[in-house]
C-alpha cells in the first residue's frame, strides 16, 4: 500500500517537472511588451456649404463666395468678394456696398448704395442716390434717385426716375428716364434722354453711327463725327463738330418741336486734307422763324487755319446749302481753300443774314431776333438775343440768357444767372445785377468800342476788347470774379477778384471792403515784362491797422520770363492782394498806391 502511494507521488512530481520545463521554454520565446499605438483621429467633417448668407439688422460685413446668395437686410452692409464670380447680392435697407467679379446679380434696395462689379451682370440700384460701376454687357437699372452709373461696351442702362449721370461704352443702349439726366456714349450707341432737361454727349470714333435723342424737355445734345442728334419736343440745343480730314459721313441734326438752336462747327485734326469741298452736317426740321443756326470756327485755333474768305447760301432744290470757305496754311500745303457745306433740308430760301457766325456754341435758348432798327427787346427765361445793327435796348431777365448785341451803341440790363454776352461793335452799356448767388458761370465779352460794365453777382468772367472799357465790380458782388484785360481800361474790383493779362494803360483799383476780409485775396497778373504805363490803387478800411508786409518769391516762368509773386498782407497775416509780375517789368510792388481809412459808400 505504501509502495503504491510512493509511486503515485513520484509520477505527479515527474509530471510537474515536465510542465515546468515546457513553461520555461515558452517564457524564453516571448519578447518584452511593446507600447500600444493610438488610432489616428478621424478627420473633422467639412462645414456644409451655405447657399444663402444673411446679415442682421445692424451694419454687417459678409464674405460671399461663388454660387452663394447674400442678404444684407437692414443697416449699412458690405457684401461680396472682389474676385468671386456668380454671386447674388441683395443689400436691403441702408447705404450698402456690394462688390464682386463677373456673372452675377446685385440689388441695392433702399438707400444710397455703391455697387462695383465686372461684366455680364444684372444690377438694380433701387431707391436712393446710387453709384454703380459695371463692365461690358451689363444690364443696369438705377431705379429712383439721382444715380451715377458707369458701364462698359454693349450694355443696357436705364437711369429711372431722378437726375442721373450715365457714362456708357460702345454699342450700348441707354435710357435716362424721367429727370434732368446727363448721358454719355460712343460709337454704335443709342442714348435717349426721356422726360426732363437732359444733357446728351456722343463721342464716337470710327465705327457705327451713334444716336442721341433728347425726348421731352429743353435738352442739350452734343456730338462729333458719325452721329445722329434729335432734340425731340422742347427748346433744344444741338451742338455738332465735324473734322475736315476725317472720313465719317456727315452728322444729322433734327430739332423736333420747339424753338431750337443748332451750333455747327468744323475742325481740323492735323492730317492731310484731301477733299476740296465736304458736307459736314445735315440739318432737318429747321424753321427760320423760331430756330437759330450758328456756325462757329473756334476749333481751328492752333492749326494756322480758319480765316473765312467766303460765307454764302445757295439753293439746292427744296433745301439750302450753307457754304463756309476757309483759308490757311498747313504742312501738307502752303496755301489752300477748303469748303465746309452744311445742308439745311426743307428750307429753300435761307439767307446768310439768318445765320449767326460766332466763335462758340450756346446753351438751351429761345431766339429773340432784332431787325437792326434800334428797338427794345425782352424775353423770358433762356433767351437768345441777336440784335444785329441799331442802337438797341435788351432787357434780359431770365436764366441762361445769351445776347449778341452786334453793331450800334446798345444798352443791356440783365438779371440773368448763367449769362453770356458778346457786346460786338459800338459803345455799349451793360448792367448785370443778378439776384442771389448761383453756381452757374457767366461770361461778358465787351467786344470792340468804348464799353461800360457795372456788375454784381458771382461766377463771372469779363473779357475786355478793343477800346477803352470801364469795368466796375460792385461791393455786393461775390468773390468768384475774373477780368481778362487787354490794356487801356479802367478796372475797379474787390477783394478776391482776379485780373489777368493786365497791360499798358490799365488803371486798376482794388477795394478791400471790411465785410470781405474773410475772403481769399485776389490775383493780379501782368501781361509781360514790357508794361510801363500801369497803376494799382489799394483802398483799405480802418480795420486794417499797422504796416503792410510785402513778400516776394519766385513763381515760375511764363513765355520764357521769370515771374515773381508779390503778396500784400496785413499785420495779422490777412492777405489783401497777390500780384504776379514778370521780371524786368517797369512796374513793381513799390508802385502800388495804398489809401488807408477809406470810407466806402
Amino acid at each position: 500500500m505504501l509502495a503504491a502511494i510512493l509511486m503515485a507521488t513520484a509520477g505527479v512530481a515527474a509530471a510537474a517537472a515536465v510542465i515546468d520545463s515546457i513553461n520555461d521554454e515558452d517564457d524564453a520565446s516571448v519578447t518584452p511588451d511593446e507600447p500600444e499605438l493610438l488610432p489616428e483621429p478621424e478627420p473633422e467633417p467639412e462645414p456644409e456649404f451655405e447657399e444663402t448668407v444673411r446679415g442682421t439688422a445692424g451694419d454687417d460685413v459678409l464674405e460671399i463666395f461663388s454660387g452663394q446668395t447674400g442678404f444684407g437686410l437692414d443697416g449699412n452692409d458690405t457684401l461680396g468678394q472682389r474676385f468671386e464670380d456668380n454671386l447674388t447680392l441683395h443689400g436691403g435697407d441702408g447705404d450698402d456696398y456690394l462688390y464682386f467679379g463677373n456673372n452675377g446679380i446685385a440689388t441695392g434696395g433702399d438707400g444710397n448704395d455703391t455697387i462695383d462689379a465686372g461684366s455680364f451682370i444684372e444690377v438694380s440700384g433701387g431707391q436712393g442716390d446710387d453709384e454703380i460701376s459695371a463692365g461690358r454687357e451689363a444690364e443696369v437699372d438705377g431705379g429712383s434717385g439721382n444715380d451715377t452709373i458707369s458701364a462698359g461696351l454693349q450694355g443696357t442702362v436705364t437711369g429711372g426716375a431722378g437726375n442721373d449721370l450715365i457714362d456708357s461704352g460702345r454699342e450700348s443702349a441707354v435710357s435716362g428716364g424721367t429727370g434732368d439726366d446727363t448721358l454719355s456714349g460712343s460709337s454704335g450707341s443709342t442714348l435717349e434722354g426721356g422726360a426732363g432737361n437732359d444733357e446728351i454727349h456722343l463721342r464716337p470714333w470710327s465705327g457705327e453711327r451713334a444716336y442721341g435723342s433728347g425726348g421731352d424737355g429743353a435738352d442739350n445734345l452734343t456730338g462729333n463725327g458719325h452721329v445722329d442728334l434729335h432734340g425731340g419736343e422742347g427748346n433744344d440745343t444741338l451742338t455738332y463738330t465735324h473734322a475736315f480730314d476725317r472720313s465719317e459721313a456727315p452728322g444729322i441734326l433734327t430739332g423736333g418741336a420747339g424753338a431750337d438752336v443748332f451750333n455747327v462747327g468744323t475742325t481740323h485734326t492735323g492730317a492731310t486734307i484731301t477733299d476740296a469741298e465736304k458736307t459736314t452736317a445735315i440739318i432737318r426740321d429747321f424753321d427760320p422763324e423760331e430756330d437759330v443756326l450758328a456756325l462757329y470756327t473756334g476749333e481751328f485755333e492752333g492749326q494756322d487755319f480758319g480765316s473765312i474768305v467766303e460765307f454764302e447760301t445757295r439753293p439746292d432744290g427744296d433745301s439750302t446749302e450753307v457754304v463756309v470757305r476757309f483759308t490757311g496754311s498747313h504742312a501738307a500745303s502752303d496755301a489752300y481753300v477748303k469748303t465746309a457745306v452744311i445742308r439745311v433740308e426743307g428750307v429753300s430760301d435761307l439767307s446768310a443774314d439768318q445765320i449767326l457766325l460766332i466763335d462758340s456754341g450756346g446753351p438751351e435758348l429761345d431766339p429773340v431776333f432784332g431787325d437792326g432798327t434800334g428797338e427794345t427787346y425782352a424775353g423770358g427765361s433762356s433767351s437768345y438775343y441777336s440784335t444785329f445793327g441799331g442802337d438797341d435796348t435788351v432787357e434780359a431777365g431770365g436764366i441762361h440768357d445769351v445776347a449778341r448785341l452786334g453793331d450800334g451803341n446798345d444798352v443791356l440790363t440783365a438779371t440773368s444767372h448763367s449769362l453770356s454776352v458778346n457786346a460786338g461793335n459800338g459803345d455799349d452799356a451793360i448792367v448785370w445785377t443778378p439776384a442771389g448767388s448761383s453756381d452757374s458761370g457767366s461770361i461778358i465779352d465787351l467786344g470792340a468800342g468804348d464799353d461800360t460794365l457795372t456788375a454784381s453777382g458771382d461766377n463771372l468772367e469779363v473779357r475786355t476788347g478793343l477800346g477803352t472799357d470801364v469795368v466796375d465790380i460792385s461791393r455786393d458782388a461775390g468773390a468768384d470774379i475774373e477780368v481778362q484785360s487787354q490794356g487801356g481800361n479802367q478796372l475797379s474790383v474787390g477783394m478776391g477778384h482776379d485780373v489777368h493779362m493786365a497791360g499798358d494803360g490799365d488803371r486798376m483799383t482794388v477795394n478791400i471792403y471790411p465785410e470781405h476780409l474773410d475772403r481769399d485775396s485776389g490775383l493780379l497778373t501782368l501781361a509781360s515784362s514790357s508794361v510801363t504805363d500801369f497803376t494799382v490803387t489799394l483802398n483799405l478800411p480802418s480795420e486794417i491797422e499797422g504796416p503792410l508786409e510785402i513778400t516776394r518769391e519766385f513763381d515760375g516762368r511764363y513765355e520764357q520770363q521769370e515771374v515773381y509773386r508779390y503778396t500784400f498782407a496785413a499785420e495779422d497775416g490777412t492777405e489783401l492782394l497777390v500780384m504776379d509780375i514778370p521780371e524786368g517789368n517797369a512796374f513793381s510792388a513799390d508802385d502800388v498806391i495804398v489809401n488807408r481809412d477809406v470810407v466806402f459808400t
